[in-house]
């Protein structure tokens, strides 16, 4: 491997590194955020929950959208649903202002589902870059 090497007055050779990891901690100049993830804690049965773990740099609004199997009705949603299409499936969650930390989102059906018919994203704008995220709902570990 080679090392780009540049002379620093009075210091002889100075390796371009620690250059680079300062230029990269100053925000807004290195890479995307860290991501928002969300994992099932219950991705079966008549409660579904879904855990999200957000980073110490926010995104200002993350949306998680979730798709249950059809016929199956959303009696109850915590923190409360944006949207809720019954004939698609289709459950979704306007979260702004969220803190960093870990944060649950819930809802209960009217009847059981299976493990797999339950599915889910998370979008956001990463809080560096703006670009858009899309990230899947990991599902519940073993």
């Amino acid at each position: 491997m080679k090392v780009v090497t540049f002379s620093w007055p009075g210091t002889g050779i100075f390796p371009l590194l620690p250059l680079l990891v300062f230029i990269l901690s100053i925000p807004g100049t290195g890479a995307a955020a860290d991501q928002v993830t969300g994992r099932y804690l219950a991705g079966a049965g008549r409660t579904i929950s879904v855990e999200l773990d957000v980073p110490e740099t926010p995104p200002t609004t993350i949306i998680v959208s979730q798709t249950i199997p059809a016929g199956v009705t959303v009696q109850r949603t915590s923190p409360a649903a944006k949207k809720i299409a019954t004939r698609d499936g289709t459950i979704k969650w306007l979260l702004d202002s969220i803190s960093p930390g870990r944060s649950i989102v819930t809802m209960e059906l009217d009847r059981p589902v299976n493990p797999g018919e339950v599915r889910g994203e998370i979008h956001y704008r990463d809080p560096v870059t703006s670009k858009p995220v899309t990230v899947p709902i990991s599902p519940p570990s073993p």
